[in-house]
């Protein structure tokens, strides 16, 4: 029998890293997160963006079916369109559908910049 675990650290990158939900670069000198542990005996790392972190915070609160350490989970949950069924419910419904907007461009402006990350409200 496993015993399932994990860890959450918050670093600096040093060298180019890919978002594992977003599939934007991290470039170095960005933070991110590292998130590494064993689930049903295997291990595993993933990496993700702050921004991604944040949306992913959101939806564990709104969609109590949405595990938080779901990771990979945020594309998953727009790609089925699981949003819908939510987003009549959410306080704050433009703000999350512009979240939604902002992870399918990758956290980019129009320009290519690096938008600033919107903290869960």
């Amino acid at each position: 029998m496993s015993t399932d675990f994990g860890s959450t650290t918050t670093r600096k990158a040093r060298k180019p890293h890919q978002c594992e939900e977003c599939l934007r670069d991290i470039r170095p000198g960005e933070r991110y997160e590292r998130h590494a542990g064993v689930w049903e005996g295997t291990f595993f790392t993933f990496v993700s963006c702050p921004h991604c972190a944040a949306l992913r915070n959101t939806i564990s609160d709104i969609d109590t079916e949405f595990w938080e350490g779901a990771f990979g989970g945020v594309g998953e949950w727009f790609a089925h369109g699981l949003w819908r069924e939510y987003i009549k419910t959410f306080e704050d419904g433009l703000r999350f559908l512009r979240l939604s907007r902002r992870f399918g461009t990758k956290w980019l402006s129009s320009t290519g910049e690096l938008l600033p990350v919107e903290e869960a409200a």
